[in-house]
C-alpha cells in the first residue's frame, strides 16, 4: 500500500495519512518524524497495523491530557473515561502508565488535593473524605496514607467552621444538628466534644 502524507486541515501540527488514495488516519508531525515515515512509501500490512496502533495511542493520550487540563483525576477515573471513549484496553493501560511515569498523574497527590479541598472548602469530615476517595477509585493503601497525614486540628477547625455557619444555628434541635454534622462526615465523638466545648 502506498502512503501519502498531507497537511491536516484542522490541525497544522498534524499530518493526514492516505493509503492508496484513501484517508487512513492522522498523526502529529513529531511522531511522523520519530517513526521516519515518508510520503510515497510502500507499506506492508504489519506497518499499517503499527501506524493504526500508534495513531490510536496518540489520540488516547491527547484525550487524557485534555481531561487533565480541566482538573486533576485519579488513574481509575482516566481508565473509565478512556474506556467509555472506546479505546482498546491495551492502549489505555499504556497511556495511563506513561502519564504516571511522567508524573502527570499521581493518585497520592490527587488524594491529598481531595483531602485539602474537602477539609478547607467543603468543610467535610474524615468519613466523607474516605467515601469521596473510594468513589474516585483511590486504593486503600493511599487512602490510609493520606488519612495519617490529616492533622486532627484541621478536622476540628472544619467542624467548628461548619458549626459557626448560620445554617447550624444554636436554636436547631441537638439531635438534628448532630445528624447533619455526621452526614458531613464527622464522627459522633468529635461532634460531642465540640458541642460540649461550645456550651
Amino acid at each position: 500500500m502506498k502512503l501519502k502524507l498531507r497537511p491536516n486541515r484542522r490541525n497544522p501540527n498534524k499530518l493526514s495519512l492516505y493509503l492508496d488514495g484513501r484517508y487512513f488516519t492522522s498523526l502529529s508531525r513529531d511522531l511522523v518524524l520519530k517513526l521516519g515515515i515518508t510520503t510515497d512509501e510502500e507499506l506492508t500490512e504489519e506497518q499499517v497495523d503499527l501506524l493504526g496502533l500508534r495513531a490510536n495511542e496518540e489520540k488516547a493520550r491527547s484525550y487524557a491530557l485534555r481531561l487533565l487540563s480541566y482538573r486533576p483525576r485519579s488513574k481509575n477515573e482516566l481508565l473509565e473515561r478512556l474506556t467509555k471513549k472506546g479505546y482498546p484496553q491495551e492502549i489505555i493501560r499504556k497511556v495511563v502508565e506513561n502519564l504516571a511515569k511522567e508524573n502527570l498523574i499521581s493518585d497520592y497527590e490527587y488524594a491529598k488535593s481531595i483531602v485539602r479541598h474537602y477539609l478547607n472548602f467543603r468543610l467535610k469530615g474524615r468519613h466523607k473524605i474516605i467515601y469521596e476517595l473510594k468513589k474516585r477509585g483511590i486504593s486503600e493503601e493511599i487512602i490510609n496514607q493520606v488519612l495519617k497525614e490529616i492533622n486532627p486540628e484541621e478536622e476540628l477547625r472544619a467542624l467548628k467552621t461548619l458549626l459557626a455557619k448560620k445554617l447550624m444555628s444554636k436554636t436547631q434541635e441537638p439531635s438534628k444538628l448532630k445528624a447533619r454534622l455526621m452526614r458531613s462526615g464527622f464522627s459522633l465523638s468529635l461532634i460531642n466534644k465540640v458541642l460540649h466545648e461550645t456550651r
